[in-house]
């Protein structure tokens, strides 16, 4: 079955246990069994199971019986042990001295989005350092952000725009 089935389908009777595990997964947040009981990671680092619930706005009950949930699941404890955070490099490239834009895609689904766009970018002897998608089942706006590593010509974003699926550009 394919995985967002399989969790829409376990969760089903649990909407707010649903959007809590889409959040854990969105940022990367570990579930693992230690010591005997369930614990939250984002990468070695343990977090405190009322600190995951405020972030996620909401009980801390909810949060405990999840990750339960989780553990004791042959599907996705496999799949939260591995679960690693990733850091977001667009959102402070300019610091860096690194360029960064944005792909708002027509739909997420059109194939070659990101590839067109990255095309353009080589042809042009621009490195990329990092290129994140986000995925549409768990984003409802979801958007691409790609980190080069110095800033994009603005000349080269009409091209970028003209990508099959480029729906619009922002520059970070």
């Amino acid at each position: 079955m394919e995985f967002w089935k399989y969790l829409e389908k376990k969760f089903q009777r649990s909407p707010s246990q649903l959007l809590a595990i889409k959040a854990l997964i969105s940022s990367g947040i570990s579930v693992r069994r230690e010591q005997g009981s369930a614990r939250f990671y984002s990468g070695n680092i343990e977090i405190k199971s009322n600190a995951v619930a405020r972030g996620l706005h909401t009980d801390r009950r909810v949060i405990l019986e999840l990750s339960r949930k989780i553990t004791e699941d042959s599907v996705l404890s496999p799949m939260f042990s591995r679960l690693m955070p990733l850091p977001n490099l667009g959102v402070a490239s300019r610091d860096m001295g690194f360029g960064a834009i944005e792909i708002i895609p027509i739909s997420a689904y059109i194939p070659g989005i990101v590839a067109g766009v990255l095309g353009i970018i080589a042809r042009e002897g621009i490195n990329v350092r990092q290129v994140i998608v986000d995925d549409p089942e768990i984003s409802s706006d979801p958007r691409a952000v790609i980190v080069t590593d110095r800033p994009i010509d603005s000349s080269l974003i009409p091209e970028i725009r003209m990508v099959n699926g480029v729906r619009a550009v922002v520059i970070l």
